[in-house]
């Protein structure tokens, strides 16, 4: 991965960049684009309305993987994998505090 931008507790952009034999679901990432960026509620309508505004404190994870090839074979499996990944890390910071 390549960093090409990043902000401090706000944003972070990665290019793929290393090669995968093309039988595996990561030859597909080489030249895609990964960004994980955090914002504030009114950063996402999802979190702006309904269920999301009992919550009283949250902060909203953007995430996007752009670049893909048209017709890219393995990628109903990698958007399949991202949404698990993105499940666990949910999970992890919903985990009340140690103290």
């Amino acid at each position: 991965m390549l960093v090409l931008a990043r902000e401090s507790g706000r944003m972070l952009r990665w290019q793929c960049i290393s090669a995968h034999d093309a039988s595996t679901p990561a030859s597909e990432w080489t030249g895609t684009t990964i960004t994980f960026a955090l914002g504030e509620r009114a950063s996402s309508a999802a979190a702006s309305g309904g269920w999301a505004r009992q919550i009283p404190v949250q902060t909203v994870l953007s995430f996007t993987h752009q670049g893909w090839k048209e017709g890219a074979r393995f990628f109903a499996f990698c958007n399949t994998a991202w949404g698990t990944v993105l499940q666990q890390l949910k999970d992890c910071a919903m985990l009340e505090p140690h103290h």
